[in-house]
């Protein structure tokens, strides 16, 4: 199977996974923002993001250092899982107390019911991270379909058992008990699939000087991974922190939108680490050629979804939520801009990490997490809910630049402008078409837009034979033999 194929499929069991649960599980953010209204729904988010980024602290970027390492050498893989393990869950301890203290001095004044959502969502990630130790190394071994598999079956559990207690009357932070519940059980199904798939695990504790030095190792991915996180997340838990749950539950339900169609980014980060990561080895040409050539497909992809979903911003918040997250509509017109943006910054990024450019990568991330951070209090103080929404933008702006710069310094310069002409004309003609037939329904709108984009890009030519033949491959007969 070609390099291209390899990425093409796992990015399709990863990203077709997560977006099916993902997609069951944003159905119950929305039963549940209809049902208890605003404030509930921003406690609901902010404890989503309190707990998260306390958990961020134990995960040391050791995911994206597994994948990377297993997918390079095989062989080593179960007596480096064993050593993650350990680092992992010693951290986790670690972080617990952290965290316990901080509720117990700065939240004491909060209601029991936000307290026990905090606890909820805390007890959910503690589990989900030690899962994610065995999920990184599947992914090395390019398990992605199994790794797919136990990721729906999650949110699918949690999804259900959640709607079905909102259904009889539970009230919500009763409802969000079945959060840790889900997530302990996807544990346990993780350690019996890596015990199918890969062997059991012969425990073996090495030396404190050992981990002293996969610590050192671990660094720079470690300091990358909290500082992206932290970044992403903390507009929330500043807004929380300055403004009220109100805020936070219009700001929330629109980003819950954009965080679902830029969930993807991650997954074709995971599917590309392995194959990039194997041609940085074994050859530079190679490695340039297929970045070139998925950064032109995330071009043409992502554009015009970023362009059609801030048209219909105001179309969707009404279709989706209840009157009272109507002022979300401006919060989703900036942030869709961040699709785009956040799906060209992924191939930089992971070919930073393939690259070994690790420690480059992360001091240009803590210079963009310096700068928005300073921005988001003051821009939160005087614009509340779009103050956070325009500074989201400049986030992911900030990051995608010094990437590029990175990128073009240690490896090549891809010719990014090249790419995107085309791709933008065809996305002029698509907002024109928007703009003037807005009226109708989104059932007719979306699909149609869509069409519009697609022929404008066949008529200018972006696609080559090559491109145009395999499509018809994987195309059924039906639909292309009326040419």
């Amino acid at each position: 199977m070609s390099q291209g194929k390899r990425i093409l499929k796992n990015a399709t069991y990863l990203t077709f996974g997560d977006k099916i649960g993902y997609l069951i599980q944003f159905f119950f953010f929305l039963y549940f923002a209809r049902k208890f209204g605003v404030v509930p729904t921003g406690e609901y988010a902010f404890g989503f993001t309190f707990a998260y980024a306390c958990i961020v602290f134990a995960d040391l970027g050791i995911s994206v250092y597994l994948v990377r390492e297993v997918a390079r050498d095989y062989s080593k893989g179960r007596e480096l899982f064993f050593d993650c393990i350990v680092l992992r869950a010693f951290f986790i301890i670690l972080v617990t107390i952290a965290a316990s203290v901080i509720l117990a001095v700065f939240f004491r004044d909060v209601s029991p019911q936000k307290m026990q959502v905090i606890i909820c969502w805390g007890l959910y990630w503690l589990l989900f991270s030690l899962a994610d130790v065995f999920i990184a190394e599947l992914n090395g071994h390019e398990r992605m379909g199994q790794v797919a598999l136990l990721g729906i079956c999650l949110k699918t559990m949690s999804t259900l058992a959640g709607l079905i207690m909102i259904y009889l009357g539970f009230e919500y932070d009763t409802v969000l008990i079945v959060l840790p519940a889900s997530s302990f059980i996807y544990l346990v199904a993780c350690v019996v699939v890596s015990h199918y798939y890969m062997g059991a695990i012969r425990p073996r504790f090495k030396s404190i000087s050992h981990y002293k030095g996969l610590v050192s190792k671990l660094l720079p991915f470690c300091f990358s991974f909290i500082l992206v996180e932290i970044m992403w997340n903390q507009d929330i838990l500043i807004l929380g922190s300055m403004k009220t749950d109100e805020s936070v539950g219009i700001y929330s339900s629109a980003i819950k939108i954009v965080s679902f169609v830029l969930g993807m980014s991650p997954f074709f980060h995971i599917a590309m680490l392995p194959v990039l990561s194997r041609l940085y080895v074994e050859s530079r040409e190679k490695l340039i050629d297929l970045a070139g050539r998925i950064l032109r497909y995330l071009i043409i992809v992502a554009l015009p979804v970023s362009l059609g979903l801030s048209m219909i911003a105001d179309k969707v918040i009404d279709l989706l939520y209840s009157d009272l997250f109507n002022e979300a509509g401006i919060v989703l017109k900036i942030t869709a801009w961040m699709i785009a943006v956040g799906f060209m910054q992924a191939i930089f990024s992971v070919l930073l990490t393939a690259i070994n450019r690790q420690k480059e990568k992360v001091v240009f991330i803590g210079i963009v997490f310096a700068v928005t951070t300073t921005l988001n209090f003051i821009m939160i103080y005087y614009f509340d809910f779009i103050g956070a929404a325009i500074v989201k933008m400049i986030t992911e702006l900030l990051g995608l630049m010094f990437f590029i710069y990175l990128v073009s310094k240690y490896l090549t310069s891809l010719s990014f402008v090249k790419l995107a002409v085309k791709p933008v004309l065809a996305c002029i003609i698509m907002g024109t078409f928007i703009h003037y037939f807005y009226h109708l329904n989104l059932i007719y709108l979306i699909p149609s837009s869509a069409g519009v984009y697609m022929m404008s890009l066949l008529v200018l030519g972006v696609f080559t034979a090559d491109e145009i033949r395999l499509v018809k491959k994987v195309l059924p007969k039906r639909l292309y033999m009326w040419q």
